[in-house]
């Protein structure tokens, strides 16, 4: 997954981004969520989810790689 499909996926699915900003050693993106999760997207396209309530996201990162959207 690119920076671009995170964002567009989570834009699409009604989650607002309150922070982006480049992980401090270099290797992806931190997505900060208005309603609480943190997502941690490395460059090869992997992802990881913390924070509040961190299921929903996860769930909707998995069906779109897998490609059940």
């Amino acid at each position: 997954m690119t920076r671009e499909e995170m964002t567009e996926l989570l834009d699409d699915n009604g989650y607002e981004i309150s922070d982006e900003q480049r992980l401090p050693d270099g290797t992806g993106w931190q997505f900060r969520l208005a309603s609480g999760q943190i997502i941690s997207l490395f460059d090869g396209g992997s992802w990881n989810v913390e924070g509040r309530n961190p299921d929903p996201i996860e769930r909707l990162l998995s069906e779109y790689q897998t490609g059940n959207r």
